[in-house]
């Protein structure tokens, strides 16, 4: 909370995503990420 009606909201994240073994090798995708947000209590 950055006072009574604001707040700051930081989130990061990170996914793998695979090709489930349909070709060798399998590597897949990878990726990595993030938000910030504002909130507004009223």
């Amino acid at each position: 909370m950055l006072n009574d009606r604001w707040s700051l909201v930081l989130e990061a994240g990170y996914r793998h995503i695979s090709t489930a073994e349909i070709k060798k090798p399998n590597y897949g995708i990878d990726s990595i990420g993030g938000n910030v947000g504002f909130g507004f209590f009223f």
